[in-house]
């Protein structure tokens, strides 16, 4: 048995589109991130999505989760295989989870930096330039390759597309992300990225 725990619109679309590319079978079990999570972290003692239940291994972060997925099924190639590439790939999806990511959560959610709301303000103010720095640097990383790895489409594009549906949901101007968009645009023509993209009411379809 394989369930993945997830909330519309939010970060667990990642790891959903690497089990989708992967071609794996799973389940779907909504938490609501709002409501009380007291049964939830009986399951999960974090409270938050995503997290895999793989028979009874539970799994979580999306670093974790997409490197499961990729492995799950080789042929699909969603890791590079050669050593500095895949090393590459791994520094990504690190940086997704622990820059990116709480950049955005600073914008969005200053409550979890500090209870002091005097200074939620600034921190938003600070969150959001950085959530946009942010997009600038995959929009520069990509540059002309055709993904962001490199030749490959890949577990770091799969991570990569939840910023940019952030992005819209926030209103940035994506438009100047060309790159960025140009890879997005790519996606979302994705049999795999379109369910999951379906599953979170994503602005991208």
């Amino acid at each position: 048995m394989v369930k993945l725990f997830y909330f519309p619109g939010a970060c667990s679309l990642a790891s959903q589109i690497g089990l989708e590319e992967a071609g794996l079978g799973y389940d779907l079990e909504f938490v609501d991130l709002a409501a009380d999570r007291t049964a939830y972290r009986k399951i999960n003692p974090t409270g938050k999505v995503p997290a895999l239940l793989v028979g009874e291994e539970l799994v979580t972060e999306n670093v974790a989760i997409l490197t499961w997925a990729a492995r799950q099924a080789p042929a699909k190639r969603l890791l590079p295989e050669e050593t500095m590439a895949q090393v590459r790939a791994y520094s990504f999806l690190a940086w997704c989870s622990n820059t990116a990511h709480i950049a955005r959560r600073q914008y969005r959610a200053p409550v979890r930096f500090t209870p002091d709301r005097s200074a939620h303000e600034a921190l938003q103010a600070a969150g959001k330039e950085a959530f946009w720095n942010a997009l600038r640097q995959i929009d520069e990383r990509i540059g002309d390759k055709p993904w962001i790895g490199g030749a490959d489409y890949s577990v770091c594009d799969c991570y990569a597309i939840v910023f940019y549906d952030w992005a819209v949901r926030d209103g940035h101007d994506v438009g100047k992300l060309p790159a960025y968009s140009r890879v997005v645009g790519e996606m979302t023509k994705r049999p795999a990225v379109r369910r999951a993209l379906e599953t979170h009411k994503s602005p991208l379809l």
